[in-house]
Parts: structure tokens; C-alpha cells; sequence
């Protein structure tokens, strides 16, 4: 039988190579990994997270995470805004935070960098007992990304031109003006005109794209009526709903709201796109949106529900993903860009609002946009929008 101490100096040993393989693993990595207590104080860095601090692992031990680095974010207007850690890792669930979120790490120098990580708040029965910061330096990608937007824009630039020329000729032709055409070459020339009028829709849709994307974009508001800006572009989709054979509800407050400070070309954008999908995505024999305005404590809010096809379940998280569409909404449309809700989100991040929705498949959907009590904030940039609402 073995005696009592020799167990004790075998577990010992194991827990020896244990510490030695957790040290090669945490030393290999190259993201920066940060553990601390419940009381944020740091009780394992490891050397990736030293480098990119421009601190000794050594160094950091026992001392308060927040004091050592602070995370910011970009907003809309290119100010910074702290992250709250504090509230990431008081979550039950991981915080994620990847290329697009726009976070920066400061370090000991006071340099910063962009950061991919994640914040988890480690619990266990008897409540918080610490945390765990993971995050890598993501300059290249930062660049890479910013390559391929700015390729995205020449693109859409040098394609654009020569669509818009088409389109002209083919306008001529199909006014007669350089004679008249046959019903089968007039056939073909409408076809040809809807092929290229699409394309420009998809052209002008990335460029906006890249334009949000970059930070170019002017944002100028200026104070409207909300009721009568819905009230217009309801009026301006007439055409698309009236084919359609569908009734829209639109619900304002009794008494009027006060104005608020939007960008015109902006709003219109998101608002005629929700609307637009609306009646798309609803059977022309019970077609019926209901587009309702209120005011909230801190912001106004706009609902544009409809009782079409809906979201399934499986596809809800990629909604405002680029390029993205559901299965059952490319049956229904085909030639869809995937980038009407993503340039929503885009645009309603950088003024301060949000968009989210409620859907069950098959039942229908409701897209919520809040504008800001104050409204948008003014942002000088270089480029406006390319608004194609009238074309579609």
C-alpha cells in the first residue's frame, strides 16, 4: 500500500507539468489573454497581452484591470467613447467584438490600436468571481478591409459611367429616335433596360457601401415635420403598393411631435427600403403594412409591420449581415442586393439611432428605427448618398 506522503509528491509533480503546459499554451498565443478576480484585479497576463500593453506580465499582477488599459469605440461622428468593461464582463454570455465594432486599445504609451476581443464574465453558483479579456491587434485586417472598400468605390466608379450611358442609348431607342422599332426588338430593349437599370441599382448600393464604410459620408439635418417626411415617401411608393393591391396603415400621435433634426437622403434610404420590402415580401391578397410614428423619453420611434413571408428563425442573426438574404425572400425576389438593411444599420449607427426587428416565419415582420430625441448630429464628410428610391 502506498504511503500517504508519496501520493502527496506524485500530485504535486502533476500539477507541476500542469503549470508548465498552461504556461507553453498561454506563452504560444498570440492573442492577449487577461484573467482577473472579482475585483478586477489582474491575476494572470500573459506574454502576447505584455507586448501589446507595453507592460511585463510581472508588472500587471494584482493590479486593477482598468487602470492598466481602457478600451474606446468609434462613434458615428468619429468621436471616442470608453467601452464599459465593467458592464461586458458583468454578462452572463461572451461580448464579442470583432473587425467592424470599431474598437481601440490604449496602452502604457498611450498608443492605440485596433482590437478583436472578447469579455466573459466568469460566474459560478455563488455569483461573480472574475473575468477573462481576450484580444489581438487587428491593424492589418483594419487595413485589408479599408483596401478592399476603397477597390469596392473605383469599381463602382469606372461601372457606373458606362451603365448610366447604356441606359440613355437604350432610352433613345425605345423613344424612337433612331427609328422605329418592331414589337420584338422593342421587347428586347425593355429587357435589356431593366438589366441595366438593376445594375445601376447594385453600383450605386455599393458605393454607398463604401462610402459609409470609409467615413466619407456627409450627414446634414436639418429640422422636419416626422409625420409629414413618412406621410411622402409613403406617397412616393405609391406606384410599388398600388400594383400590389396593398393598404397601408400609417398611425401618427393626435397631437403633432415636435421637429426633429434628420438627414433628409439618409432616412429616406432606410425608411424607403423597410417599406419596399414590406410590400415585396407580402402576398399581393392580404397585403396590408401598418407604418406607425411615436415618441418615446429618449427617441422617436418608427414600426413598419407588415403580415408577409417573415424571417426564419435560422437566418435572424445574419439579417443585417452584407450581401445577405434569406432563402424564402430570393424565391419571392430574385435579384435582390443583400445590402438595403445593411446600409440601414450603417447609416442609423452613425446618427445615434438603432433598427431591430420582430418576426415568426410565415406570420410576418416588424422593423422598429429609432431617431434620437435630439436628433442627428451634423458630420462633415466628403461624399452624400446615392438615393435611387425613385428608380426602383
Amino acid at each position: 500500500m502506498k504511503k500517504g506522503p508519496e501520493i502527496g509528491e506524485k500530485y504535486n509533480k502533476k500539477l507541476a507539468e500542469q503549470a508548465l503546459y498552461l504556461n507553453a499554451i498561454l506563452s504560444s498565443m498570440e492573442e492577449g489573454l487577461i484573467l482577473i478576480d472579482k475585483k478586477s484585479n489582474v491575476i494572470l497576463m500573459n506574454q502576447a497581452a505584455g507586448i501589446l500593453l507595453r507592460m511585463a506580465p510581472n508588472e500587471a499582477m494584482g493590479k486593477n484591470v482598468h487602470k492598466l488599459l481602457s478600451f474606446w469605440k468609434h462613434e458615428g461622428n468619429l468621436q471616442l467613447r470608453k467601452f464599459p468593461i465593467k458592464e461586458a464582463l458583468a454578462e452572463e454570455s461572451v461580448v464579442n467584438i470583432g473587425l467592424k465594432d470599431d474598437i481601440y486599445c490604449k496602452n502604457k504609451s498611450g498608443n492605440m490600436f485596433p482590437v478583436q476581443m472578447s469579455i466573459t464574465g466568469l460566474l459560478n453558483h455563488k455569483g461573480n468571481i472574475g473575468g477573462l479579456i481576450v484580444f489581438t491587434d487587428i491593424t492589418k485586417a483594419k487595413e485589408i478591409d479599408r483596401m478592399k472598400t476603397e477597390f469596392v468605390s473605383v469599381a463602382s466608379h469606372q461601372l457606373r459611367t458606362p451603365l448610366t450611358a447604356m441606359q440613355l442609348f437604350l432610352e433613345m431607342l425605345d423613344n424612337g429616335e433612331v427609328g422605329k422599332l418592331n414589337e420584338k426588338q422593342a421587347e428586347y430593349v425593355d429587357n435589356i433596360y431593366l438589366s441595366a437599370r438593376r445594375m445601376v441599382i447594385l453600383v450605386n448600393d455599393l458605393l454607398n457601401v463604401s462610402r459609409l464604410e470609409m467615413g466619407k459620408l456627409k450627414i446634414e439635418p436639418k429640422a422636419i415635420q416626422l409625420e409629414s417626411f413618412i406621410q411622402n415617401i409613403i406617397k412616393e411608393t405609391e406606384v410599388i403598393w398600388k400594383k400590389s393591391k396593398c393598404n397601408i396603415d400609417l398611425q401618427v400621435p393626435k397631437t403633432a411631435l415636435p421637429k426633429v433634426r434628420i438627414d433628409q437622403t439618409l432616412m429616406r434610404q432606410v425608411i424607403h427600403n423597410l417599406l419596399v420590402n414590406a410590400i415585396h415580401y407580402s402576398p399581393s391578397n392580404r397585403c396590408s403594412i401598418t407604418v406607425q410614428i411615436k415618441k418615446e423619453k429618449k427617441a422617436y420611434m418608427i414600426s413598419i409591420q407588415d403580415r408577409g413571408i417573415g424571417i426564419p428563425e435560422s437566418t435572424k442573426s445574419q439579417i443585417f449581415e452584407k450581401f445577405f438574404r434569406a432563402d424564402n425572400a430570393m424565391k419571392i425576389i430574385t435579384e435582390g442586393t443583400g445590402l438595403g438593411l445593411y446600409v440601414s444599420k450603417i447609416i442609423l449607427d452613425a446618427a445615434g439611432g438603432e433598427i431591430w426587428f420582430e418576426s415568426r416565419e410565415g406570420k410576418g415582420t416588424t422593423f422598429y428605427v429609432t431617431i434620437p430625441i435630439e436628433g442627428m448630429q451634423e458630420k462633415k464628410g466628403e461624399r452624400n448618398l446615392i438615393s435611387h428610391y425613385n428608380t426602383l
